[in-house]
């Protein structure tokens, strides 16, 4: 099953890639360059991640309380193509197998590849872990294409079909959502409109690679006021309100009684009055 899934995942990415092919130019979301020119010097790649492109400090200060890391997973090997001066890239497990042979892709098609690569991983995927803080710095282990999946350090993402809708950060305002990417190393600078160009002045291969964020975001919702609790009525000194019926009965069985031993006395001052019967014998 799981064999199965790796190679419909692996035509699925050829298929993205090859269907760029025409393509010069590609959106800075791609964040890779295949050149020709020169091939870089020998030597390590190594990344550094913002946690947002915006010149907002307001949000800047927030998504630096969102405490964003970066988990990094190599997707595919690269080896330099002397006969025409770029990279070929062949999948690696668990991502794949096959060589890939392009020369660029737009922001949509790259999208959707990081997105198929992004539901291959696994909490056991062998990757990397670097913050995305603009200062901690990764060396990646070798060139090749790599996925990056940032969440908050406080979030475990749900690995499989739903990953994604689960990479998410929180500030003290906004909530942040981001989406998978996949950057190559080496790759070349940006320009000013955040595309990255294959023409072959378009500057020199980078191993230094740089990448800044682009998360939607939405303000936290408000949570909901507290229902207080119900009031306790006061204890007043004195209330004897729940007495009443028990001095009315006590009131009602002195009048009673009153009567009866004024009846008693009434009766007993008659009879003294009224002296023995005249026909009593002595």
């Amino acid at each position: 099953m799981k064999g199965e899934r790796v190679r419909k995942l692996s035509k699925r990415l050829i298929g993205c890639l090859m269907a760029a092919c025409l393509l010069a130019t590609f959106a800075w979301g791609g964040q890779v360059a295949f050149a020709s020119g020169d091939f870089p010097p020998e030597g390590p790649d190594t990344l550094t991640i913002a946690a947002t492109a915006s010149d907002d400090e307001t949000l800047k200060k927030d998504i630096a309380k969102a405490d964003v890391i970066v988990d990094v997973y190599k997707v595919a090997d690269a080896t330099p193509n002397d006969t025409y001066v770029k990279y070929d890239y062949t999948l690696i497990a668990p991502f794949g197998e096959g060589a890939i042979d392009y020369s660029s892709m737009d922001a949509t098609t790259w999208q959707k590849l990081a997105d198929e690569a992004a539901k291959v991983v696994t909490a056991d995927t062998t990757h990397q872990t670097v913050a995305a803080d603009s200062i901690s710095s990764l060396t990646l282990p070798g060139d090749g294409l790599y996925l990056l999946m940032p969440h908050g350090r406080d979030v475990t993402p749900e690995y499989g079909e739903s990953v994604i809708s689960t990479l998410t950060a929180t500030g003290e305002i906004y909530e942040y959502f981001f989406l998978p990417s996949l950057i190559a190393a080496p790759t070349k600078e940006a320009d000013a409109s955040g595309t990255i160009s294959t023409a072959a002045d378009a500057g020199d291969w980078l191993r230094a690679i740089a990448v800044a964020l682009k998360p939607e975001y939405k303000e936290k919702p408000t949570p909901p006021e507290p229902t207080p609790p119900e009031p306790t009525p006061p204890v007043k000194t004195g209330d004897n309100t729940e007495l009443l019926p028990y001095y009315i009965a006590m009131a009602t069985s002195g009048v009673l009684l009153v009567a009866i031993t004024l009846g008693v006395l009434w009766r007993r001052r008659t009879s003294k009055a009224n002296g023995p019967g005249k026909g009593d014998a002595r």
